[in-house]
């Protein structure tokens, strides 16, 4: 486990890991203008695209470590762990919720277009 002074940016790194893909895909596909579920829907899925992509890269990072351990390796390892268990726990879950509400706001909305 990582040493306890290092914790702060550790978590720092995960949470900038997460928020600026995030903030990147609404600024990009303007997700306020007008604001509606299925753009945040979009937001969303697109943003898991880049939480794999970071994750597979970040995984390799760490695994090709040097033999040495020193702070800058603790913390990249740290992050690429509270990153990883974050995402896979904490992120993908929300985003199949998400992911289904929609399915039946659409399916509804379908079903009273028909009556």
């Amino acid at each position: 486990m990582w040493s306890n002074y290092l914790s702060p940016y550790i978590y720092i790194i995960c949470f900038l890991l997460f928020a600026v893909p995030l903030i990147f895909l609404c600024i990009k596909k303007e997700i306020f203008n007008p604001f509606t579920f299925n753009k945040l829907t979009i937001i969303f899925n697109w943003s898991l695209l880049y939480y794999a992509s970071i994750s597979a890269v970040l995984i390799i990072i760490a695994t090709i470590n040097p033999i040495k351990i020193n702070d800058f390796i603790e913390v990249v390892i740290g992050a690429v762990y509270c990153y990883v268990v974050v995402g896979a726990f904490f992120y993908v879950p929300p985003i199949v919720l998400i992911n289904l509400v929609n399915l039946i706001i659409k399916l509804i909305i379908k079903y009273r277009s028909k009556s």
